[in-house]
């Protein structure tokens, strides 16, 4: 059922996107970091904002985020509006490694890439960890 002054209010609301932002890698995307929208409606006050996101990004979680905010007023009128994310960090490449291997990289040896410094970031799957690697 179609609000009673759907008809009388064709004004789209104005919607005012947050700045576009760059992060670093691993720092939340949420709203809360990167910014929210705001919505104002002279003739039948605002009702919603929400967001949705397009990301393109690579393996390692770099590359850019297009937020799209859209703002909806009491008549279903909408406008809307794109923030960009960008998220930057060095991309390092993981590699997977059987349990025994990960046993002497969680103690600082490794016979892949001695030059480097492990770090195990989570498990892969049963007896498979996931170990990134970073230049000393």
């Amino acid at each position: 059922m179609e609000p009673a002054f759907a008809g009388l209010d064709t004004t789209p609301p104005d919607v005012s996107c947050p700045a576009n932002a760059t992060i670093q890698l691993g720092d939340s995307t949420d709203p809360s970091n990167t910014g929210g929208a705001g919505c104002t409606d002279s003739e039948t006050g605002c009702q919603s904002v929400t967001s949705s996101d397009e990301n393109s990004l690579n393996v390692c979680g770099t590359g850019t985020i297009e937020r799209t905010w859209t703002a909806t007023d009491a008549a279903g009128n909408t406008s809307s509006c794109v923030q960009t994310i960008t998220i930057e960090g060095e991309c390092v490449s993981g590699e997977l490694l059987p349990i025994m291997s990960s046993a002497l990289v969680i103690a600082g040896v490794s016979t892949i890439a001695i030059w480097m410094i492990p770090t195990v970031v989570g498990l892969a799957g049963i007896g498979v960890y996931l170990v990134k690697f970073r230049k000393q």
